[in-house]
C-alpha cells in the first residue's frame, strides 16, 4: 500500500506528514493548518501517555496556547510561578525571582502538565480539522529534493508512504533523525533520574516557588503545580535502581532521597506514572536534510533547567510553521536551520552558565558565609 503527494514547493495545500504527537509536532501541525498548508501527523502510542514530563511554561508559550483556545484550561489546570529559592543541605541560601511583570496567570511563567499543554494543541488542531493518525510507527525514511519516502508500520500492516516534507518530531530517539544520517553529538547521563507527581509534607514551602535542595553531588527540585501541596518532583536515582525495579521499590527509593536531600516527606498521587529516564545534553548537527526537517528533542536536548526544552519544542513548530507559509519549502527550511540551531545553542550556553552559577558548593559557601561557618567541623555542628 502507497501514497503519493504533491510536493508542497508546487503544491501549498498538499499534505506534509509530521512523525510525532507531542507538543512540536502538535504544534508544527497547529501553525501549519492556520496557514492553509496540509499536514498529516502520525504518532505510535495507541493513546496519550500519563507519565510525569515537563510543566513549565514562559509567556510567549503560555500566549500561544492561550491563541489555540487554551485559556480556560490554563486557569484551570495551571499554577503561577514566581521564582526559585536554592537550599544547601536543606537551609535556604538564596532565591531568585522571575521577571513576570505580573500576577495574572496567562501572562506570566507558570507550571501546566504537559498533557494539559498536549490537550489544548491537539483539540485546537481538531477544530482545525486535522486528526492525529495513532498506532502508526516510522520504520525509516529516505529524502531528495523531490520529497521523502517514509516506510511506516500499524498493527496490521507495513507500508510506503511519499510526501513532500517529513517534519521529524519524534522525540530524542528519532526515527528520522538516525535514518537520514544526522549526526546528534552531547552526552547522556549514566545514572537514571525520576519524576513524580506528588504531596509534600515535612516543611513549610512557599507554593508559588520552584524549591531546589543541594547536597554534595546530587540535587532534587520540586515545582508548585495546581492544587494545595501538589509538586512535581524531580532528581536523580541511586545506582541500585534500574527501569526493572518494581514500584514500590522505587517509590521507597524515592521517598529516602526527599527526606535526605530536602527534609520532606511525599505521597505519590493517586494515578500518576513516575517517569524514569537518562538525562542528556545535544545537539544535531543540522536540523535539515532536503525535504525533512527535525523539531523538538529531535533537533536538540538540554539539562532540564528552566524549562527550556519544552518551550524551545513548541517555539520550534511555531518558526517552522510560519517559515514555510511564507517561502518557498527549501528556502524555507535554509531559514529555519539558521534560526534554530542559533538559538538551540544560546539555549544550551544560557543552561550550562545557570548550572555553572547554582552548585551546591557555590551555595555552600554563600551560607557558610551567612552562618559564619569557618571550618568543617563547625560546619556540622551547625547542621
Amino acid at each position: 500500500m502507497s501514497e503519493t503527494f504533491f510536493n508542497p514547493k508546487s503544491d501549498a495545500h498538499s499534505p506534509i506528514v509530521i512523525i510525532g504527537a507531542g507538543p512540536s509536532g502538535l504544534a508544527t501541525a497547529v501553525t501549519l493548518t492556520k496557514h492553509l498548508l496540509s499536514c498529516k501527523v502520525f504518532d505510535k502510542a495507541l493513546t496519550k501517555s500519563d507519565a510525569t514530563k515537563a510543566t513549565g511554561l514562559h509567556p510567549e508559550t503560555t500566549q500561544f496556547l492561550i491563541e489555540c483556545g487554551g485559556a480556560d484550561k490554563i486557569l484551570k489546570n495551571g499554577h503561577l510561578l514566581l521564582g526559585n529559592k536554592m537550599y544547601a543541605d536543606q537551609q535556604l541560601v538564596t532565591e531568585e525571582i522571575f521577571d513576570n511583570g505580573t500576577d495574572d496567570l496567562l501572562a506570566s511563567n507558570i507550571s501546566l502538565e504537559q498533557s494539559i499543554t498536549e490537550q489544548i494543541l491537539e483539540a485546537h488542531l481538531n477544530n482545525l480539522g486535522v486528526g492525529v493518525e495513532r498506532g502508526v510507527e516510522l520504520q525509516n525514511v529516505t529524502s531528495d529534493t523531490t520529497g521523502a519516502t517514509l516506510l511506516l508500520k500499524n498493527a496490521q500492516q507495513q507500508w510506503q508512504h511519499r510526501a513532500g516534507l517529513v517534519v521529524g518530531a519524534d522525540g530524542i530517539n528519532s526515527t528520522t533523525r538516525t535514518s537520514l544520517n544526522i549526526e546528534c553529538p552531547g552526552s547522556t547521563s549514566e545514572a537514571l533520574s525520576f519524576a513524580i507527581d506528588c504531596e509534600v509534607y515535612g516543611r513549610e514551602l512557599s507554593h508559588d516557588f520552584c524549591h531546589r535542595f543541594f547536597r554534595v553531588g546530587e540535587t532534587i527540585t520540586l515545582v508548585p503545580m495546581r492544587g494545595d501541596r501538589n509538586f512535581k518532583l524531580t532528581g536523580k536515582l541511586p545506582g541500585d535502581i534500574t527501569r526493572e525495579t518494581p514500584q514500590d521499590e522505587l517509590i521507597a527509593a524515592i521517598q529516602q532521597l526527599a527526606d535526605y536531600r530536602g527534609g520532606i516527606e511525599i505521597i505519590p498521587r493517586t494515578g500518576r506514572q513516575i517517569a524514569v529516564y537518562r538525562i542528556s545534553k545535544q545537539i544535531a548537527e543540522t536540523f535539515i536534510r532536503p525535504s525533512a526537517v527535525l523539531v523538538g528533542d529531535a533537533a536538540h536536548v538540554f539539562l532540564p533547567i528552566g524549562g527550556n526544552g519544552l518551550n524551545t519544542a513548541i517555539g520550534d513548530g511555531i518558526t517552522l510553521g510560519k517559515l514555510l507559509a511564507s517561502f518557498p519549502a527549501e528556502q524555507a527550511l535554509h531559514e529555519y536551520n539558521a534560526q534554530r540551531m542559533e538559538y538551540a545553542h544560546q539555549v544550551k550556553a544560557d543552561v550550562m552558565e545557570r548550572k555553572e552559577k547554582w552548585h551546591y558548593r557555590s551555595l555552600r559557601q554563600r551560607l557558610d558565609a551567612k552562618l559564619g561557618v569557618t571550618s568543617i567541623a563547625e560546619r556540622q555542628y551547625k547542621l
